[in-house]
């Protein structure tokens, strides 16, 4: 293990395994799991409620969600191996350079759900629960604090635009801030560099030797991360005109930002941030709204068909669903 002889850098997250370790059944585990899971497929149909109205219909959430785990399951055909080098599930729900939300194991990266949650919330009006929620992603890993930090700062920014609220809009961000802030005192005193030149070097390491894959755009930038860009853009027009578009869009334009400045001006500070890890939320969102939008596009259309057919779908589904589970 090549953390066994390095400073923690997910305390959070290691106080958690080895709270539950000594003093619960390793089960809970595959419950916290499941929890994420549960979590993410939730603030997934939540989404497409409040910005597609995917729920006109009765069963189009049912169907979204069926279409949805067989997504998080690897269950849809994998007919694009030949042509992107991947599977279409992978190619739907995965964000670029090799990274992801959801992975067979229980692991920190899973809490990027929050992610998703916090956007989830925000739609529905509780700016304070999006802030914490976004900001705890960050305390469990902490690759995920410049994706809270763009949520967070897109959130203040609606809330003034829109409303007005300059109280709401500071508070949203002072609240963010003070659920990191332990993490950030933490990496300062325990992570801090000892050394310009020692800093410089940890960080060539780690970016060049240990995660060249998720740290270098000249590894990572293949045809497959064109079509997840294609997948936003289709997302976008989709949702233009709703505050899911402003959330997207701001998050899409600060990863492609970043990217290009890592690009044209390599640096291993900025490598190592990862700034397009925000994909990982952006991307599967993005593959979410089209499937959802394509689904209650569907229902609305076929509506009465549906109504008749509404028991033998849900059966289907139901079925579809422990069939994978098998």
């Amino acid at each position: 293990d090549w953390l066994a002889n390095t400073i923690d850098p997910l305390p959070a997250f290691s106080a958690l395994v080895a709270g539950t370790y000594a003093f619960l059944h390793p089960a809970f585990f595959y419950a916290y799991h499941a929890l994420l899971l549960g979590i993410y497929l939730f603030s997934l149909i939540g989404i497409m409620n409040r910005t597609v109205r995917l729920n006109e219909t009765t069963v189009a959430p049912l169907i979204f969600g069926v279409i949805m785990i067989g997504l998080f399951a690897g269950q849809l055909p994998p007919f694009s191996w030949p042509v992107m080098g991947t599977s279409l599930s992978w190619l739907l729900q995965a964000g670029v350079a090799n990274q992801y939300l959801i992975n067979p194991a229980f692991q920190p990266s899973t809490f990027g759900v929050f992610l998703i949650w916090s956007i989830y919330l925000f739609l529905i009006d509780r700016p304070y629960a999006a802030a914490a929620v976004a900001a705890l992603a960050g305390v469990m890993h902490s690759t995920y604090l410049p994706s809270a930090a763009v949520l967070t700062a897109t959130y203040m920014g609606i809330l003034l635009w829109s409303e007005r609220a300059w109280g709401r809009s500071l508070l949203t961000g002072l609240l963010a801030l003070l659920v990191v802030m332990p993490v950030l005192i933490y990496s300062y005193l325990r992570l801090g560099p000892t050394s310009p030149e020692l800093w410089q070097q940890a960080q060539n390491i780690i970016v060049h030797f240990r995660i060249p894959h998720h740290s270098l755009p000249e590894i990572w930038l293949d045809r497959t991360v064109y079509v997840k860009i294609a997948l936003v853009l289709a997302a976008l027009l989709m949702i233009r005109g709703t505050r899911l578009f402003v959330i997207l869009a701001v998050a899409a334009l600060a990863a492609v930002t970043l990217t290009l400045v890592q690009v044209v001006w390599p640096n291993d500070t900025l490598a190592f941030m990862a700034p397009w890890r925000i994909s990982v939320f952006l991307v599967p969102l993005s593959s979410a709204t089209i499937i959802g939008a394509t689904v209650a596009w569907l229902g609305n259309r076929f509506s009465g068909a549906v109504a008749r057919l509404r028991l033998p779908l849900m059966a289907l589904g139901f079925a579809a669903i422990a069939g994978w589970m098998g």
